[in-house]
């Protein structure tokens, strides 16, 4: 996987940056899954280094998420925190439902059917898309948004 690939282009002198967005589409599982998935990606680019941003759609998936990430795996720590409870300086991985961190994102971490204004934040956007025929109506919908707004694309069926 590679990690914060950005492609930049020169508009009237100024340089913009539009991020890479990568579908992850899950096969199977059911929300569980898909929060124990997000798990290994938050570790895998915390491990590199990176400031990561999970999306959630409400409350209460973010309550869940924060939960899991301390006990996903017995060997594993990952340092982080919601948003609305972020240190100064702020954790290197934020957990929000709405709203959003200040600054610039290495990664995005989408697990709402719907966009977030972080993403033009980000130099990388991950869309964790369950199994769930609504949930790949709402991605199929992002994903040509996304084309539209040229934004190179992967897609990675798991």
């Amino acid at each position: 996987m590679r990690w914060l690939a950005r492609r930049a282009s020169i508009d009237g002198g100024s340089v913009t940056t539009t991020p890479q967005v990568d579908f992850y589409l899950l096969r199977g599982g059911g929300a569980e899954e898909r929060l124990r998935f997000t798990c290994r990606l938050v570790e895998k680019a915390w491990q590199r280094g990176h400031r990561i941003f999970v999306h959630t759609a409400s409350a209460d998936d973010a309550e869940s998420l924060d939960r899991l990430l301390w006990t996903f795996r017995e060997e594993s720590f990952v340092p982080h925190a919601r948003v609305d409870r972020a240190g100064d300086p702020p954790e290197p991985v934020l957990i929000g439902d709405g709203r959003d961190p200040p600054g610039e994102l290495d990664l995005l971490i989408n697990l709402s059917d719907a966009e977030t204004a972080a993403a033009a934040r980000a130099a990388r956007v991950a869309e964790v898309v369950a199994s769930v025929e609504s949930a790949r109506q709402a991605a199929r919908a992002r994903y040509r948004a996304y084309r539209e707004s040229g934004h190179p694309l992967e897609y990675h069926e798991l």
